[in-house]
This record gives structure tokens, C-alpha cells and sequence, in this order.
């Protein structure tokens, strides 16, 4: 198995004016991280718990010396009562650009070991963060007008598969800083736990950027407005190393 390097990972919000939120165009009855979301019903013919897909956008991922854009999608898989756990593939939660193709994420972050499969027991409530490599052409922002997020969960009975369309909205700075500024209470870079995809580029979006593999995670917490750019960690905020998990 191939020793990963190390390397350093700065997460901020990318882009300053205006500023760009993302927003789901379906099932838009839930809230994470401060982000509008979609809330799925697993399964949805007689439930047992819930999906919910949301998004902080494109985010700046510093690895090294080397900044990146890179998409971010959160899902939270809660399993309330079901007969048995609930799994959650990483490698199948896919990201869809329109005239790019999809993509499946490139780092994966949260609470729990055993990445890229995550089991959700019945009681439990998993938070994943998933960042996929940008296709070229499409490296901030403004060049990104909408894209959807493929889920798959498996359950006890059968997979339950969604799709979450979003869109792209400009707000004015007053405007993010007032709704969306200030919600990083669970911010991305926010989990003990990394895992990174060593066969990404197999399943990435055509002529994405390589993105290489670390071996300790340093996170620099975005600081609470639309206009920061953290390239390494601000003044008092928390930098935690911790392993990547990998197959």
C-alpha cells in the first residue's frame, strides 16, 4: 500500500464579491451548517431515518504549497429505528456538472472511522462532508451555475437513491453576512476524520485537476464572512492534524 505524504489543508470559503450560496431545487425543508437543504425520508415508502444534501459550494483547499477550488457537499444520514445499520459508499455519492460529466468525491471528512464505508446504526446520525476535484474551465464560483449531487444509501431492504439539483444565487455581502456568514457552528473541515480516494482520478471528472494524497490533515476553520481567503491558520483558530483514511 503506497505511504501517503504529508501535506497541509486550508478549507475557506472561495470568492469574495459578490458573494455565491448555493441552493437545493427540491425537498428544500432543512437546514445544516447554516445552508439551505434537501430532506429525503429513508426509505421513502415507510421511513426509518433521513438523508439531507446540502452544499457550502466551492471551497479552497490548500494542499501544500498548492491552493484548489474544489466542490463540497454535505450529506447527514440519520438512521432513527430501522432493524439493522444502514451503509453509506463514499465512492457512490456522486457530483454532476452539465457538460462535465460526474465525479465521485476526492476527500471525504467525518466523525467517524472506516471511510469510504460508512455504517449508520439504527439511533445513530452521521454528518459526511465529501469534496470532489473541479473539471477544468471550472475552477471558482462564478463559473458554476448549478450542478447536482447523486446519493445512495443502503438500508436493510434495498438502496434508496436521490438526486439533488442546485442552484447558484449572488448575494450581496450585508446579505451573506447576516444569513450565512456566521453559521461555520459545524463549518467544513469540521470532522476528526479524512479519507482520500487513491483511484479518484478513474472516476473524477475528465481532465480534473490531481489532486495528491495526504498523510496528516492541518484545518484552518473559515473565519464567519464572505470576503476571507484562508491560505494557512487565521489568528485563534483551531488547527487539528488527524489521519486519512484510505482503502
Amino acid at each position: 500500500m503506497k505511504r501517503l505524504t504529508s501535506f497541509v489543508l486550508a478549507v475557506a470559503l472561495a470568492g469574495c464579491a459578490p458573494a455565491y450560496v448555493y441552493r437545493p431545487t427540491q425537498e428544500v425543508t432543512a437546514q445544516t451548517g447554516g445552508r439551505p437543504a434537501s430532506l429525503y425520508p429513508i426509505p421513502p415508502e415507510s421511513p426509518h431515518g433521513s438523508l439531507t444534501v446540502a452544499t457550502f459550494g466551492v471551497v479552497k483547499v490548500q494542499v501544500g504549497d498548492r491552493d484548489l477550488d474544489m466542490l463540497h457537499a454535505r450529506l447527514v444520514v440519520a438512521n432513527n429505528d430501522d432493524i439493522a445499520p444502514w451503509t453509506l459508499d463514499t465512492r457512490q455519492q456522486l457530483a454532476v456538472v452539465p457538460g462535465h460529466g460526474r465525479s465521485s468525491p476526492t476527500y471525504v471528512n467525518t466523525d467517524v472511522p472506516g471511510a469510504p464505508l460508512v455504517s449508520i446504526a439504527p439511533g445513530q446520525k452521521r454528518t459526511i462532508d465529501l469534496y470532489y476535484a473541479l473539471p477544468p474551465g471550472i475552477q471558482k464560483a462564478s463559473q458554476l451555475p448549478e450542478f447536482d449531487v447523486l446519493t445512495h444509501v443502503q438500508t436493510p431492504l434495498r438502496p434508496v437513491a436521490e438526486r439533488t439539483p442546485f442552484e447558484r444565487y449572488a448575494v450581496d455581502q450585508q446579505t451573506y453576512e447576516t444569513y450565512y456568514g456566521g453559521a461555520f457552528a459545524m463549518g467544513i473541515g469540521w470532522g476528526p476524520m479524512w479519507w482520500y480516494d487513491p483511484y479518484y482520478p478513474m472516476a473524477a471528472f475528465p481532465g480534473a485537476v490531481f489532486v495528491p494524497a495526504p498523510h496528516a490533515v492541518y484545518v484552518a476553520r473559515p473565519v464567519p464572512h464572505a470576503g476571507a481567503t484562508v491560505a494557512r491558520p487565521v489568528p485563534h483558530a483551531t488547527t487539528v492534524a488527524r489521519p486519512v483514511y484510505h482503502r
